[in-house]
């Protein structure tokens, strides 16, 4: 056996490897994590969808009419809810959902190396590992949400377009319009990278015919999407919630200000160090970009679809986040192949300031995952209210919980939720012991309840009668 094909194998060995590992982290999370609080909201949607065939509220959620959480359009739900049907409503069910996404997203993002960045097949799929086994993108890859799944559809529609660009068809420009307005129906930071596709169509000839040809070529998309919010009045409510949340509040989940205006405060509160990571990373991202722009040549970077979109993208995180550790910041994905892609290239600075980099997101996920394994087990959530349950009757009675424990109670309407339903004079509070025991539950504050039952994670209060 010759050395080539020695170094073949150790590749191959070295990527399975990786794989197995990636997906070890990710299932050991789905499965041994508790339920976390923004979860119930968005299975709660699918989980009505199926039992009633409404989307609507179901008696948990952050809002008591039918709308949803005013950022997000029906889609996700729509997109859970035959896993539902065909596999039970259950949490694990709802993360397998995100899973699955995020190995499609290995292929999109190996796509985009291989046909945007012209790496090599070994790099490619090392940098792809790289990137995904960063904390930003296994944080909300097991979690029920929809964050990551839009990211997912952009990658993808980013691979549709480049075979567009190399002229196999005007088919896959639909079909990249159609990924990036999936993406755009499952969370509104989506619309960022859009933009920065629309900014590519458009800039990236100086032919006035071949700007009129693309923009023929995506208008029926467009039209279709616009006789469904026109002649449904769900959608049509939620196109209004996108506007006055970003044109109005500008506050997205309570990330008002985004990442600079996080940085102002911070700065005001005299909280240099959180300030400093935050520009940290904003400098390192920026040079990031100029550097890219310096490799690639771009004196008309208007011609980069990759770079527009991954600028865009980053764009949507500094504009709408204000953690640097929040889920919102899977957005950030390709920028981070971008740096990925600069660390590969002959500049030491680059090389080892951003392997440095990715080796403390890489630690991070470490870190992440054998906390929440050791301290948030599912295990021990469960056997505790299954034991609360069963002593005190509690699935007959009228229950006031904390959100994300809808899913013990089978999103049943015995259990009530404290921005729903407080005046409902439930007989039972079971409350989570580190929310509760420092801060009282206000809602309840001029009721008679008595403290009956306490574990290492539930408090149980019974109405005093």
């Amino acid at each position: 056996m010759d050395l080539i094909e020695k170094r073949r194998r150790l590749g191959f060995t070295f990527y399975i490897l990786a794989f197995l590992l990636f997906a070890a982290i990710l299932i050991l999370l789905i499965f041994t994590r508790e339920a976390w609080i923004d979860e119930s909201w968005f299975a709660a949607y699918a989980i009505h969808f199926l039992r009633t065939g409404e989307i609507a509220d179901l008696n948990m959620a952050r809002f008591t009419n039918v709308l949803p959480h005013n950022y997000f359009f029906y889609f996700y739900a729509l997109l859970q809810a035959p896993f539902y049907y065909l596999f039970g409503e259950t949490l694990i069910v709802g993360r397998m959902i995100t899973v699955f996404a995020a190995f499609i997203g290995l292929w999109a993002m190996y796509q985009n190396y291989r046909q945007y960045l012209k790496l090599e097949s070994a790099i490619a799929l090392f940098s792809t590992f790289v990137v995904a086994f960063t904390y930003y993108y296994v944080y909300p890859a097991t979690q029920i949400r929809p964050d990551l799944i839009a990211v997912v559809f952009v990658l993808t529609g980013m691979v549709f377009l480049k075979r567009w660009i190399d002229r196999q068809g005007p088919l896959w420009l639909i079909l990249t319009h159609m990924m990036f307005i999936l993406a755009i129906l499952l969370h509104l930071q989506a619309g960022f990278a859009w933009v920065g596709l629309w900014f590519f169509l458009l800039f990236n000839t100086l032919k006035i015919e071949d700007r009129l040809k693309t923009v023929g070529t995506s208008l029926p998309v467009y039209i279709f999407i616009g006789l469904l919010f026109f002649f449904n009045e769900h959608f049509g409510a939620n196109l209004h919630h996108y506007y006055e949340t970003f044109f109005g509040s500008g506050n997205m989940a309570g990330h008002k200000g985004g990442m600079i205006m996080s940085m102002v405060k911070k700065f005001h509160e005299g909280e240099f160090l959180k300030l400093g990571i935050r520009l940290g990373m904003l400098t390192l991202f920026v040079i990031n970009f100029l550097y890219y722009i310096y490799l690639r040549k771009l004196k008309v970077f208007l011609n980069d679809a990759f770079f527009l979109v991954a600028g865009a993208s980053f764009g949507s995180w500094l504009l709408t986040t204000t953690q640097i550790n929040d889920y919102h910041a899977v957005w950030l994905t390709m920028p981070f192949m971008l740096m990925a892609y600069n660390m590969f290239q002959k500049n030491k600075f680059f090389s080892f300031t951003n392997a440095l980099f990715f080796v403390l997101l890489i630690a991070a996920t470490f870190a992440y995952t054998f906390k929440t394994v050791k301290t948030y087990p599912l295990k021990t959530q469960t056997s505790q209210i299954h034991r609360l349950n069963d002593k005190y009757g509690l699935g007959e009675k009228k229950v006031f919980i904390d959100r994300d424990l809808m899913w013990f109670y089978g999103f049943g309407r015995n259990a009530t939720y404290r921005l729903y339903d407080a005046k409902a004079m439930p007989d039972f509070l079971l409350l989570r012991k580190e929310v509760h025991k420092k801060k009282p539950f206000r809602e309840f504050e001029n009721k008679k309840y008595r403290l009956v039952d306490e574990t290492s994670k539930f408090l149980l209060y019974e109405k005093d009668e």
